[in-house]
């Protein structure tokens, strides 16, 4: 056993940052800037001993045996990308997001092929221990398939591991959220859009999302990102009427509630809306769930977290949101604002700085990080540093106030808001 575990694989994943946005700005110079840097990172990757497993337009998976050496590369390629990526002059900049996780033991891997109306998908299971594959197959089916093709891929895999299932996770398998390729894929495009926060795109996600609902009506993850959507209106201040976001985010929340109560996205949904209208207790409680359902679902124990911050309960915020991180690797931003968050009311600055600057980087359109990025400097007494940072936020927001940042901050300790708030007025923002 002991022996086995040695053998376990390091793996690293590496995908580009607003890939869809790129492409949106310049689809061929975007593809010819992501394709370089990961051929760079492929070569990178191959002097530190590690193996590329699979690459494609915009991610990368590779394989390495020492944690240290997937370190190794990921520091010296991310350092040479950065002075690369700092020398453009437009908008279509390559920045590379980089997870390791240690300890894997199975690899799925393989690629899919659209064309008209079919679909091809070529899986394949991978033994890390010894780079050999436990199960393979290929699928060609009619793109309306892709519902049972996705079925039959996860319970090959359990058979082939003897995965033992749960009767809960056996009706769960067998069950899906929709049926309508439609419905689905206009939910997934909301869901991208949604991810960039900022006004704009989370009004078209949930558009999207209103699409996904009006195909399927009994879609309960459409009515949950309906309910993110004007929760992330009321919170993050992009709506002109705050009670109206409140009450829409309740209402779409409890419909997905009564139309699927063991799904752990709609249990994310309900507590952000309650969390939204104040009800901090409650909202733990309905985010606790989400992961009780689903304990390996890394946006619950992500979005948990944020609630517990909240809450003013930041320890325990932080050892979720590190869960959170491990369950995912290649994590998105959002991650790092609600680790950095933690740290703030924890007071723990030093360590907020590091982790907002990079949260800043990786969205320089989201105005929320930029805020507490302004904040934590303005406490830190690097006034220049903070005004500047304050400033790219109200390019973003420029009818900011103190006063709309009160009434917005969503957070139960008055001592939590007032150190929020002191920080900006430090750093200027009237």
């Amino acid at each position: 056993m002991h022996d086995q575990a040695a053998r376990l694989a390091v793996i690293l994943h590496a995908d580009v940052v607003g890939s869809t946005a790129l492409v949106q700005r310049d689809e061929s110079l975007a593809h010819n800037r992501m394709q370089d840097a990961f051929r760079r990172f492929a070569d990178t990757i191959t002097s530190h001993e590690g193996e590329v497993r699979e690459l494609r337009g915009d991610a990368l998976l590779a394989e390495f045996k020492r944690a240290s050496d997937a370190t190794a590369a990921a520091l010296s390629f991310q350092q040479q990308n950065q002075a690369l990526c700092d020398a453009i002059k437009d908008p279509v900049v390559p920045r590379i997001r980089v997870g390791i996780a240690m300890g894997v033991r199975y690899l799925l891997m393989g690629s899919v092929r659209k064309s008209v109306n079919k679909v091809r998908i070529n899986a394949r299971l991978i033994d890390s221990a010894n780079g050999q594959p436990v199960w393979t197959h290929r699928y060609d089916r009619k793109l309306t398939d892709i519902f049972e093709i996705q079925d039959e891929v996860t319970k090959h895999i359990v058979n082939e591991l003897s995965v033992r299932l749960t009767k809960k996770e056996e009706r769960r398998l067998n069950e899906a959220t929709t049926r309508n390729i439609d419905a689905y894929d206009v939910f997934l495009q909301g869901q991208e859009r949604v991810s960039r926060f900022n006004p704009i795109d989370n009004a078209v996600g949930r558009e999207f999302f209103e699409k996904a609902k009006r195909l399927d009506p009994g879609y309960a993850r459409a009515h949950a990102g309906i309910a993110l959507t004007h929760f992330y209106d009321q919170i993050f201040g992009w709506s002109a009427d705050k009670a109206a976001s409140i009450a829409a985010s309740l209402e779409a929340a409890e419909l997905a509630l009564a139309l699927d109560s063991e799904l752990p996205h709609v249990y994310v949904a309900v507590g952000s809306a309650k969390m939204g209208s104040r009800q901090f207790d409650e909202a733990v409680d309905y985010l606790r769930r989400s992961i009780e359902i689903a304990p390996n679902y890394a946006d619950g124990h992500a979005q948990y977290a944020a609630v517990l911050a909240s809450a003013g309960k930041n320890e325990e915020a932080l050892k979720h949101i590190d869960i959170a991180m491990q369950l995912n690797p290649h994590y998105s931003y959002i991650y790092l604002y609600i680790k950095s968050l933690a740290l703030f009311y924890l007071r723990q600055l030093e360590d907020t700085l590091p982790l907002i600057e990079d949260t800043v980087l990786r969205n320089p359109e989201f105005d929320r990080p930029q805020l507490l990025y302004a904040s934590t400097l303005g406490h830190l007494g690097q006034i220049d540093e903070a005004e500047w940072a304050l400033m790219e936020a109200l390019t973003l927001s420029p009818d900011l106030t103190l006063a709309d940042e009160l009434a917005n901050h969503p957070y139960k300790r008055q001592e939590d808001k007032a150190f929020y708030i002191e920080g900006l007025r430090k750093a200027g923002l009237q």
